[in-house]
């Protein structure tokens, strides 16, 4: 039987030379991610590929990898544990997946309330803190040029800590987009930045083979540009995991900020 494993252990092997660099409280970028990052690369762009389409939850302008749950372990393992962050060993609370996004239409209309909207993908967060788990989110540069995710503020806060935070932010969003549409496409950026709600805080550039760390409650969206087309597509491996909220202190915060082990 073949199988991609040996493939995956041999190409995509983690480096020995990493480094942490604080962007922010937030957020953490890494160095150095694969030991051989052209090999990695190619390892996640000869993957089968999955068109996003009407039937999944925000059909994006891309196509998905999808790989085993236990890669987010493989990768990461030694610095959660250093951080003091211990994630949940549920398969279903690890996830990985190889993210080809581009500037285009998206697939379903349907979907103008959430956040992807024609080719651009707006302000979101991906997970919101329960009473047992938080998440974090891992993304790796797999392309030959730097690229960047931009973090927000919304009502003055960088984190959706709660289910009527999120529905306030949801509310809003969908408030707007139909306004937002009706503009020319180089005028939605600024339409964005001038909400009264939304600011941009930050926007993190990472280069080939570096990656970001983030708790999924943060406001943040992908910076998607025109150059990303379906030839060139945005190509970025995603991981995200959940954290035991026995890891945050008394007022929900995680046990120090993200990155303070694995910073000198």
């Amino acid at each position: 039987m073949n199988s991609l494993n040996t493939a995956f252990y041999t190409r995509c092997a983690p480096s020995v030379q990493r480094s942490f660099v604080r962007e922010s409280e937030h957020c953490v970028r890494i160095t150095n991610f694969f030991s051989d990052p052209q090999q990695a690369g190619n390892f996640c762009r000869e993957l089968p590929l999955w068109e996003c389409g009407p039937l999944d939850t925000h059909s994006k302008p891309g196509a998905e990898s999808l790989l085993p749950n236990w890669l987010p372990r493989y990768l990461l393992l030694d610095y959660f544990v250093k951080e003091g962050l211990q994630f949940s060993e549920a398969s279903q609370h690890l996830t990985a997946v190889c993210n080809w996004l581009y500037h285009g239409e998206i697939k379903c209309k349907e979907m103008l309330s959430s956040y992807a909207v024609e080719g651009e993908v707006l302000p979101h967060v991906d997970f919101v803190p329960t009473a047992e788990h938080t998440a974090y989110i891992c993304l790796v540069n797999l392309n030959n040029y730097e690229v960047s995710t931009d973090f927000w503020r919304f009502n003055g806060r960088q984190l959706c800590h709660t289910s009527t935070d999120f529905e306030e932010f949801q509310n809003c969003i969908a408030r707007r987009s139909s306004e937002y549409l009706s503009l020319p496409g180089e005028q939605r950026r600024e339409f964005c930045a001038s909400l009264p709600e939304l600011r941009q805080s930050l926007r993190v550039t990472y280069q080939p083979n570096e990656a970001i760390i983030y708790p999924a409650h943060a406001y943040h969206s992908p910076a998607v540009e025109p150059r990303h087309t379906a030839s060139n597509p945005r190509l970025l491996l995603r991981m995200s995991y959940r954290v035991q909220t026995a890891c945050l202190d008394a007022e929900g915060n995680e046990s120090g900020a993200v990155g303070s082990g694995w910073l000198p």
